[in-house]
């Protein structure tokens, strides 16, 4: 039930605040990673602190972690890193402050089965495409 809830959330706010711009929202939703499969979603740039919100969901055991962008191809060649925030083995929703630097968006399968995750990475709050 929690999962559904937190699915039905995360569409939801999907559709809020799917017009931000590019560099603003990063996600993917109802994305199927095969057995031990670890993909980068993208890299970022952060020029001052900033707050973002990270939304993440799993049929099984899965990791989503905001990394170092120079930790991006270990962590696809399945090796162990350092993270900023994320989720290992859980779900949920965080918000966390970056530093300025350079960060990768990563997301790992840890189950023995296909596993399907949805997970977002968004400014918050967002930015007033007014101003």
């Amino acid at each position: 039930m929690r999962k559904l809830l937190l699915a039905l959330s995360m569409a939801w706010l999907g559709a809020l605040f799917c017009s931000t711009a590019s560099a603003d929202f990063m996600g993917s939703k109802g994305r199927t990673l095969q057995v031990g499969q670890s993909v980068i979603q993208g890299s970022f740039e952060v020029k001052q602190n900033t707050t973002f919100t990270l939304y993440f969901a799993a049929d099984y055991s899965a990791t989503l972690i905001v990394m170092n962008s120079n930790n991006a191809q270990t962590f696809v060649n399945g090796g162990s890193v350092s993270y900023y925030d994320g989720f290992d083995g859980q779900y949920g929703i965080n918000s966390f402050t970056l530093g300025p630097g350079s960060y990768s968006l990563g997301v790992r399968n840890k189950a023995n089965v296909a596993n399907t995750v949805s997970y977002e990475l968004e400014l918050w709050p967002p930015k007033d495409d007014a101003t």
